[in-house]
């Protein structure tokens, strides 16, 4: 496993020269696509790579849109299939809302759901998710809970996520903007919840930027 994570690093590594390459390397794509999809299935660390190599290919398809010599191979590169189509996972005992989320943000995002805390913190430590949405009360373990487990897990995931509740103790409010996270009030407006997913996963691809020309310098 160490030996496959490895390699996919340095083929995450490589995947920007690739895409840029789209034409030339046609067939290699297609063998790098089919590796990439079929282990972002096995792992937490492989949906994670699959999101980073997604990123690097929607930027370069973003900086050749502003130059007039990029226009002739970017037809070739959108052509690429997605290896990774974001992933949004709603933690909410509410059925009803929960559904209702599940439904409508489908259109846009790859879903997956959860009824308590500790089912969503199950869901958190298997898989890969861009963004957590979480309402706070309920069941088991309760949202604040899982989100301090979550990070103790895995650092990263304190900027992803979202928090919906119908009412904020002081005690919770005082959590959510003393640690900065984003939250909203129930009844919440699904213009509004959309904007708020939108802004955490491009702040997300700022922060691996950031990242990643922090190493090369």
């Amino acid at each position: 496993m160490k030996e496959i994570i490895e390699w996919l690093i340095k083929v995450e590594q490589a995947a920007g020269e690739l895409y840029r390459n789209a034409a030339e390397f046609s067939e290699w794509n297609d063998l790098f696509l089919y590796v990439v999809n079929t282990l972002k299935r096995e792992s937490r660390e492989f949906q994670y790579s699959a999101a980073k190599i997604q990123g690097h290919l929607d930027r370069i398809v973003a900086f050749q849109e502003t130059r007039p010599e990029g226009l002739a191979s970017l037809e070739k590169i959108r052509k690429i299939p997605h290896v990774w189509r974001e992933k949004v996972l709603v933690v909410e005992d509410s059925e009803p809302l929960r559904t209702m989320l599940e439904n409508v943000l489908s259109r846009q995002y790859h879903m997956d759901t959860a009824e308590n805390g500790q089912k969503g913190l199950e869901k958190i430590k298997a898989n890969y998710f861009d963004v957590i949405l979480s309402d706070i009360d309920m069941p088991k373990l309760d949202g604040i809970a899982m989100f301090q487990k979550a990070v103790s897990y895995d650092l990263t995931i304190a900027h992803r996520f979202l928090f919906i509740s119908g009412y904020f103790s002081d005690q919770n409010r005082l959590f959510l903007e003393t640690n900065h996270k984003p939250f909203m009030q129930k009844p919440v407006i699904l213009l509004e919840v959309r904007k708020k997913l939108a802004g955490i996963i491009a702040g997300n691809r700022r922060l691996v930027e950031n990242a990643v020309f922090s190493k090369r310098a």
